[in-house]
């Protein structure tokens, strides 16, 4: 079995959630690990549909909907070029999902900072990102802050290759303050019923950073301490249980990072003019994302 609608994103626009929303739904199948990187991983790619459908998706049961929620795939270009090449597109639905673009990079900033993969400061970080970008896959994937807002130019990319009507365009800030409206929406899209009960609980992510970056960055990076680890647990298993309690411990909701305001300031004005040609596109007035 494959995918009959994807949420292609944004990143940090609440993906998280849709998942966890749409996987409570009885007619939904979605697999257990959100964001299989399928599309964009090359050796996942060339292994084939076959172990795509095997891999993910071996635990469908009869559910009327499948689908996959990954949100690289709206921004690497080849996830979209794979899809054409693999999958019916004009049988499959896209749902995507914005946050203010401003709010969204630096909340992915703070991301990167938390894993311990970033060591500038986000002012920095933004001068430093056309750089970063051309270096490999991996910088793109967690360090692309402001690249990533300009969703309009994202968006008109998926419209060379699918009809307007197999895409459904989300925000997210009326997912938190209009979920059960939001998620009927999502429910006749894909084509399950909206009159179901469904358990989805409360907030699913806060926002922390860590309280030893040093620490952070000692997770995740190679060196003789990973080394001497596996010396003293050679069982994979126990050591992934270990590096996810001390990361746990590490965290902390006492975010001594704030935004600058003359960065957001200058953010905004970058990203005002796509502002306006996305919110044209999709029917929604966004200009509060500009003020």
């Amino acid at each position: 079995m494959l995918p009959g609608f994807f949420v292609v994103g944004a990143q940090k626009c609440g993906t998280t959630s849709l998942h966890s929303y749409l996987k409570a739904h009885p007619d939904i199948y979605l697999p257990r690990q959100k964001e299989t990187k399928f599309f964009i991983d090359n050796d996942r790619y060339v292994k084939g549909l076959e172990f795509y459908s095997q891999e993910w998706f071996s635990e469908w049961r009869g559910e009327k909907a499948i689908g996959e929620v990954d949100p690289d795939y709206m921004y690497i270009d080849c996830a979209l070029e794979r899809m054409a090449e693999s999958l019916d597109l004009d049988s499959t639905r896209f749902i995507f999902i914005f946050r203010e673009p401003v709010a969204r990079a630096f909340s992915a900033y703070l991301m990167a900072y938390r894993r311990g993969l970033e060591k500038l400061s986000f002012e920095k970080a933004l001068q430093a990102e056309d750089h970063r970008l051309q270096t490999d896959y991996i910088t793109k994937l967690h360090m692309s802050y402001r690249d990533r807002g300009f969703y309009y130019r994202q968006v008109k990319r998926f419209l060379r290759y699918i009809d307007r009507e197999r895409m459904l365009f989300l925000l997210t800030e009326d997912l938190n303050d209009r979920r059960d409206e939001v998620l009927a929406e999502c429910f006749r899209f894909i084509g399950v019923p909206t009159d179901v009960e469904l358990d989805l609980g409360g907030r699913l992510h806060t926002a922390t950073v860590p309280k030893s970056v040093g620490l952070a960055r000692a997770i995740q990076s190679r060196g003789i301490h990973k080394s001497v680890l596996k010396l003293l647990l050679p069982v994979p298993g126990l050591r992934s249980r270990l590096r996810r309690g001390i990361t746990a411990w590490n965290q902390t909701d006492r975010i001594p990072i704030t935004l600058d305001e003359g960065v957001r300031a200058r953010l905004k004005a970058v990203y005002q003019p796509e502002n306006e040609k996305l919110g044209e596109l999709i029917g929604h007035d966004l200009s509060h994302w500009n003020t």
